[in-house]
């Protein structure tokens, strides 16, 4: 459990170095492709909330939260301010086999992995991934999997956006040879959609904004 901590540690400080020129220590701006650019168009024009009847939720201007409501499904947004960089911010979400990210998965849904997989399923390049989970949900809900792509984009110095979406077995970005999914059967594929923004303010804060509209299927 040590190496792997000190594996873990090692990587994210690889990652966060990535976000910066070696040289300057100005910010890097990963190249996006048309498809990413079309993939992150796409998420962004499924969570607006600019035509939709809005409730808000807690009005607490620490970590404000509302929901929107279109056709029966539920967007939810909330913001708050946290004590830490985008960097940072984006290298937690981002990093999703960390120590502390297998701890809590394993924590919330048990240590046999061949039944509660998390797992990066395809590192397509520095900024742009595809990731295969299953967790539990209270009972009498059966597990869901979920099957995502996620891409960050640096806006400008100080404002990053994290983006996920599900995506089909049969996109042509998975690996030609498939990937292990859970072992349970009967298992139901949820779909979501989310947008993380990470604006930096001064001493070392970000404000931090999250978009998420999630359909966990099933009945």
């Amino acid at each position: 459990m040590i190496k792997c901590h000190q594996q873990d540690k090692a990587a994210h400080t690889k990652f966060i170095s990535s976000l910066f020129s070696p040289t300057t220590l100005a910010p890097v701006f990963p190249v996006i492709t048309p498809n990413e650019q079309f993939t992150i168009n796409q998420i962004d024009q499924t969570l607006s909330t600019t035509k939709d009847e809005e409730e808000v939720l807690e009005d607490n201007p620490l970590f404000f939260k509302k929901v929107f409501f279109r056709e029966g499904l539920v967007i939810g947004t909330c913001t708050g301010v946290v004590h830490s960089s985008p960097e940072e911010l984006l290298a937690y979400n981002y990093l999703t086999k960390t120590h502390h990210a297998r701890e809590s998965h394993i924590v919330a849904n048990g240590q046999d992995s061949s039944k509660y997989p998390n797992n990066t399923i395809r590192t397509i390049n520095d900024h742009h991934q595809i990731l295969y989970s299953c967790r539990k949900l209270p009972p009498p809900l059966k597990p869901r999997e979920w099957l995502t792509r996620v891409i960050f984009q640096r806006v400008n110095e100080d404002t990053i956006k994290y983006f996920s979406t599900s995506i089909h077995d049969n996109d042509p970005d998975l690996p030609p040879s498939g990937f292990t999914k859970t072992t349970m059967t009967n298992i139901v594929r949820g779909v979501i959609s989310i947008i993380h923004e990470y604006e930096r303010l001064p001493q070392n804060q970000t404000r931090f904004t999250l978009r998420l509209k999630v359909d966990i299927k099933g009945r």
